[in-house]
């Protein structure tokens, strides 16, 4: 029970961001981290949904594909999954990754806040869908 509502916490924090919900994504950030969520998890979380966007349109992007990828495949997680297939993809998904990965080595080499660095990623990610989406 207790990583299945750690697990939906860091959605409530991920999830806004990939569709470009900045002050979604804000609000799930400063609700995980007063609950005791670390900002690491909160990268990692993303780090793993970009993956299993990438796994799954590398698959074919059909259910199976979503299977491959351990993500839902019935229901409004699907469907949520597959919004954020369709503005995550190419040039802007790598872009996002290596986004990622850039925060991640600020968070272990610069001495800067976690929480600042991943909450500033959550907002660039969070602009970039919303261009994606125009």
């Amino acid at each position: 029970v207790c990583a299945a509502a750690g697990d939906a916490a860091l959605d409530q924090v991920v999830d806004p961001a990939l569709l470009g919900d900045a002050a979604g994504a804000d609000r799930g950030y400063g609700r995980a981290m007063a609950s005791g969520l670390s900002a690491v998890g909160v990268l990692r979380a993303l780090q793993r949904k970009i993956d299993q966007i990438d796994v799954a349109a590398a698959s074919g992007g059909d259910a199976g594909a979503m299977m491959r990828a351990g993500v839902p495949r019935f229901g409004p997680p699907a469907d949520l999954f597959r919004q954020q297939s369709r503005l995550w993809t190419g040039r802007r998904l790598e872009h996002a990754r290596k986004l990622a990965f850039d925060a991640e080595r600020a968070v272990k080499r610069s001495g800067a806040p976690a929480e600042a660095i991943v909450g500033e990623l959550l907002i660039r990610i969070a602009r970039g869908a919303q261009s994606a989406r125009r």
